[in-house]
């Protein structure tokens, strides 16, 4: 009757607001981690030694992964989501910094998954 029920029905393809701001979102999301990984990808090509040899990466200081590029400050971690940010990196317990949590706290996190 009034096609608001879990039948509505033929066609139950009902699309919400909720579904379509949650699609847009994750659309988003997907989006900026593409254009994340093309901009580090190009930064990774872009240094190195005269044979195209990548430099060497260094180690996520939450997840302790070689995920980091030397040229890029401030850069994102890949695998843990850490940002690279050198006080917080000296200083794991301060909560001024790029990171909502403190590093000692991402890496009980991290080391629970």
């Amino acid at each position: 009757m009034g096609g608001r029920g879990s039948y509505a029905g033929g066609d139950s393809r009902q699309l919400t607001i909720e579904y379509l701001s949650t699609k847009a979102e994750v659309q988003a999301i997907i989006a900026e981690s593409d254009e994340l990984r093309a901009t580090q990808t190009a930064a990774m090509s872009n240094a190195g030694s005269a044979e195209g040899i990548p430099l060497a990466m260094f180690q996520c200081a939450c997840c302790e992964q070689y995920t980091l590029h030397p040229a890029i400050e401030s850069e994102q971690c890949v695998v843990c989501g850490w940002v690279n940010d050198s006080f917080q990196n000296a200083h794991p317990d301060s909560l001024q910094g790029q990171n909502a949590i403190t590093l000692n706290i991402a890496r009980r996190q991290w080391n629970v998954r």
